[in-house]
């Protein structure tokens, strides 16, 4: 099975079990008191939101761009939030420091979305 194959097939299979996820817990549980981390933050109105609203311990944004993450920085006041400037591909994270990982919108972007979901897997 070549890359491009297994990388589909482990992006099938993680939104298969966020699927089951949210079946078995209502949004609200989710996040709550958990260690939640955002890969592709972005403008960071989606951790902005899960911190807010969610009542996670804490939430991590990360993404590539040193501009989206000072905006972030100096944009949001959130005591739980915060951002970091990384590479989804190599998250400078040790394993199994997050309860939770968010990605939305971006991972069809990344180099190598193999790469990104073995990322995501070890550092939950």
């Amino acid at each position: 099975m070549n890359d491009m194959r297994k990388g589909m097939l482990l992006f099938i299979l993680m939104f298969i079990l966020l699927f089951l996820i949210s079946c078995s817990s209502s949004e609200d549980e989710l996040a709550k008191d958990k260690n939640v981390l955002e890969v592709g933050s972005g403008r960071g109105g989606g951790a902005s939101y899960i911190a807010r609203y969610l009542s996670p311990s804490s939430i991590t944004g990360v993404d590539i761009s040193n501009e989206a993450v000072a905006l972030c920085s100096e944009f949001y006041d959130v005591p739980n939030l915060n951002f970091i400037c990384a590479d989804s591909e190599s998250l400078p994270f040790p394993d199994n420091s997050f309860d939770v990982l968010v990605n939305v919108e971006s991972s069809h972007c990344y180099g190598d979305v193999t790469k990104f979901l073995k990322e995501s897997y070890r550092v939950l």
